[in-house]
């Protein structure tokens, strides 16, 4: 039987260590990550275009 690994992501802004949910929040530096639709990028909420591929977030 394989082991779940449980998926964690670096805060793009500050690379403090996030448990990956639909919108975690960075509990360092305050911000909430969201993923982009188009490329998976995590970015702030705060922003409207992904700044790796362009696309509305």
């Amino acid at each position: 039987m394989e082991d779940k690994k449980e998926i964690k992501c670096k805060c793009p802004y500050c690379d403090a260590s996030i448990e990956e949910k639909e919108s975690p929040i960075c509990q360092v530096c305050k911000i909430r990550i969201i993923r982009c639709v188009e490329c998976g990028n995590l970015v702030s909420s705060n922003i409207e275009k992904c700044p790796k591929c362009g696309a509305q977030v």
